[in-house]
């Protein structure tokens, strides 16, 4: 792949400072973010880089991925590693991608993995800025998923990758299909096939495998009630539904009793159309629902080994049980229609609720006893928020859509953002 005649590592921290005293020079990171300070798992940060034994700056400039705790929680990836497209694209600021040139004394394509592969993997943050400063133009290996924005060569009813282990069939030419899939360590993915009929097949990632604000740094977000940002579920395009949602409950799998999941699910469906939310706000909501009933029929997601993808929409919306991939909590697929207006409109929505060893919890509050359990009306809460057009709110961790879900919690109260989000729409 060629060579890299000289990097300046000086260009991405100052070796006289310590991490406290904010050696990493990267615009962006600050001495007190959670971005410097999960650095505080591996090595020491009162200490000047300068002073770093051989092993500990060989970690800080190579360490591979693990979880580390943060405040007392387990925060996703590692040390030194940006994992998510939100690091890309932070990085791809002018600020960040003059540092990125300033870094290579030469023009060659570096022998380090392409940027294609590195927006999909923990690398460390040295590598991850290499990437994009190298002029590599070098197409993404064989497999790999595709971009944001990126054209495919795919047609309608085609089973597409989106990534690692996440499919949707594309569908008919003028309609999106959304995927959103949340995980039980705090992390989500969410994706979006547009198959437009001008342009082709276009994927969207709205906030590809958020990294997101670990819990342990709640405090330093802005407060549920002053945080006022939102966003659609199928990234730059506005959906929603223009007639009321009705759905229906399949029970089959469920490892909760009947009554107490309908109620939970029910409680999820009316947080949209009652603005249930914790700031005051009165309900100026046009979204209705209906609960149809019980039905045979399974919610038209599947999985397969470790993949788990969106079917073809069936014309019924669907919320039921499965099992799901390790770690997954639930799965929700949505799919829109152009029906030549500026908002297109939601014609199907369908949720998978992981069964497999899951311990989830149906009422209010949180048990007293509750360890490694999960809210079922909070993350109902969110899949319907997703299933009503709802997208994940950017920089948030005190929002119900916030990119991220905790044991043990039960944010089922909707903030300003997710107010001002169906406000919005509705």
């Amino acid at each position: 792949m060629g060579t890299v005649s000289d990097v300046d590592l000086a260009e991405l921290f100052d070796r006289s400072k310590s991490l406290d005293h904010g050696a990493i020079t990267v615009p962006g990171y600050t001495a007190d973010g959670w971005q410097v300070r999960i650095f505080g798992a591996v090595v020491p940060t009162d200490v000047p880089i300068a002073d770093f034994s051989d092993e500990q700056l060989q970690e800080f400039l190579y360490g591979g991925a693990r979880k580390v705790k943060l405040d007392e929680i387990t925060t996703p990836g590692g040390p030194n590693v940006l994992r998510s497209s939100r690091a890309a694209k932070d990085l791809r600021q002018p600020t960040k991608a003059a540092l990125g040139s300033r870094m290579l004394q030469g023009r060659a394509c570096a022998g380090l993995l392409p940027l294609e592969m590195t927006l999909r993997r923990r690398v460390p943050v040295t590598w991850l800025i290499l990437a994009l400063s190298t002029g590599c133009d070098e197409p993404p290996s064989p497999g790999e998923a595709p971009e944001d924005g990126e054209i495919v060569e795919a047609v309608a009813g085609e089973l597409i990758e989106l990534e690692d282990g996440i499919q949707v069939e594309v569908p008919p030419p003028g309609d999106l299909v959304m995927i959103e899939v949340m995980y039980d360590d705090g992390n989500t993915a969410i994706a979006t096939i547009v198959n437009d009929p001008d342009h082709g097949v276009r994927v969207e990632h709205p906030d590809e495998h958020l990294l997101g604000l670990p819990p342990g740094t709640a405090a330093s977000c802005a407060s549920k009630c002053s945080d006022s940002a939102y966003s659609y579920v199928f990234g730059s395009t506005r959906a929603k539904w223009k007639s009321r949602l009705n759905w229906h409950y399949r029970h089959g799998g469920s490892p909760v009793g009947k009554n107490a999941a309908i109620n939970a699910f029910k409680h999820g469906a009316q947080a949209v159309p009652k603005q249930r939310n914790s700031c005051s706000m009165s309900d100026q909501s046009n979204a209705t629902h209906r609960y149809e009933g019980e039905t045979s029929t399974r919610p038209n997601i599947g999985k397969d080994g470790s993949n788990v993808f969106c079917k073809s929409p069936d014309g019924e919306n669907v919320v039921g049980w499965g099992g799901l991939p390790d770690g997954t909590l639930a799965v929700t697929c949505s799919w829109a229609s152009d029906d030549g207006s500026s908002t297109y409109r939601i014609i199907e929505a369908d949720q998978r609720y992981d069964t497999s060893n899951r311990s989830w919890f149906t009422g209010n509050a949180v048990p007293n006893d509750c360890s490694g359990r999960f809210s079922l009306r909070a993350v109902a809460t969110h899949e319907f928020g997703h299933a009503y057009g709802l997208g994940h709110t950017p920089n948030a961790c005190k929002q119900v859509m916030a990119d991220s879900a905790s044991a043990c919690t039960s944010r089922r109260k909707f903030g300003r953002g997710d107010v001002r989000g169906v406000r919005d729409l509705y």
